[in-house]
Order: structure tokens, then sequence, then C-alpha cells
């Protein structure tokens, strides 16, 4: 048991680390505004929760039973989730703190969601070229999704704590129309809902961007005349 919780230590440990400092967070969110689970919002919430928790069986799962080649792609996801983090956090400080008018926040929200969608493809696309497997590839890409998601979910969520009150002058407009009477309880659950979105479409969309990564990838190796297949004997 031990020398399987050794194994990988490090790719599950983040996971797991992050997972956990979500939770955390949500759980302070709900035990200080207990009124974000209140008239049907409730769902949202256990959205987040459940999937935060199979983020988390797959974060600690795989690494530990993972094969060799497997770990050189949950690396290589890795490294790129960590890219993707890093751009996720940029975005949310550029769209909260900088007032860059309409327009130009679009542009900006576009650019950064595309820099991302290539971040997606290039795991797949390197995944596939260090371990000669599409399916490999994909998986990268996919684990880049997983780590990017906790990191924006975690920075998210530390901003309402930090900046309560400068995101609740950028949703005044939504809290209104919302329904809610506490103006602080809705940026909550504001940040439940986006978290909710990010936790499940991340994955699709990687999922899309690294299958796409993943062929470009099998067409340069087939033009440089190198053999290919989907699965190599004794995987």
């Amino acid at each position: 048991m031990i020398a399987s919780l050794k194994k990988n230590a490090a790719l599950w440990l983040v996971m797991a680390c992050g997972v956990l400092l979500d939770l955390t967070l949500m759980s302070l969110s709900l035990l200080w505004y207990p009124t974000v689970l209140g008239a049907g919002r409730a769902s949202t919430v256990l959205v987040c929760g459940a999937m935060l928790l199979v983020y988390g069986s797959v974060g600690v799962g795989l690494p530990i039973k993972a094969n060799p080649t497997v770990t050189t792609a949950l690396k290589v996801g890795t490294v790129l989730g960590l890219i993707i983090g890093a751009i996720f956090v940029v975005d949310l400080i550029v769209e909260d703190f900088i007032d860059l008018g309409q327009e130009a926040s679009s542009f900006s929200t576009l650019g950064f969601m595309a820099l991302i969608f290539l971040c997606f493809g290039f795991a797949g696309a390197s995944g596939t070229h260090k371990t000669s497997r599409l399916s490999l590839g994909i998986l990268a890409s996919l684990w880049s999704a997983l780590l990017g998601v906790l990191i924006v979910l975690l920075f998210g969520f530390l901003l309402n704590f930090l900046f309560l009150q400068r995101l609740e002058h950028l949703l005044v407009s939504d809290y209104l129309s919302s329904g809610m009477s506490d103006p602080q309880a809705f940026t909550f659950f504001n940040a439940f809902d986006s978290a909710s979105s990010h936790l499940i479409e991340a994955p699709i969309l990687a999922g899309i961007c690294g299958t796409l990564g993943v062929l470009i990838m099998q067409g340069r190796i087939a033009l440089q005349g190198r053999g290919f297949r989907f699965f190599r004997h004794g995987d």
C-alpha cells in the first residue's frame, strides 16, 4: 500500500491538494453564506462538489496505477495544466481588475480562451509525440484541463474572499435580476455557477482540442515516414 502511494506521488499530490483546497474554500463559502443554497440553487453547488470528487478520484487513482508510458503523458499534462491555470488566472485578473471597456474586454476573453484551446491541442500533440500513442495524447490534454480548472477555481474563490466588494460592484446588474436578497451571497453563488461550468466544459473542450492536436501530430509523423499505431502491442 505504501509503495503504491509513493508511485508518482508528485502527480497525484498536486491534484489531491487542488481538490481539497477547492472543497475547503467552497465549504467556507457555504458556511458564511448559507443562502447560496436557497431557491433551487443547491443543484449548482452539488454539481461542483460531485465533479470535484470525480476530479479527485481520477487525479489520485490514475497516477498510482499508471505504467511508465501513461506517466509520461500525465507529466506532459501536468506541465501544460500549470500553464493553462496561469492563463486562467491572468484572464480573471484582467477581467476583474482592469477596465478595458466592453468591446476590448470581449476580445481579451476570446484571446485568452483561444490560448487555452491551443494549450489543450499542444498537450495532445506533445503527449502523442512522447508516447507514440494517440490515446495518451488525448489523456495528456484531459489531464491538463483537470489541473488547470482546479487552479482557476482556487484563485476564483480566493478573489471572492479577498475582494468581495469589488466583485459585488462588477456583478450588480446580474444581482438585481437574480432575485437574491444578499449581494454577497450572490457573488459567491456566481462563483459556484462559473465553477460548475468550468468543471464540466473544460474536459470536453480539452478532449476536442487534444484530439485535433493528436491528429496534427499523427499527420506530421506520417509525412516524415515514421510508423504509427493507436495501440502498441504489450500495453
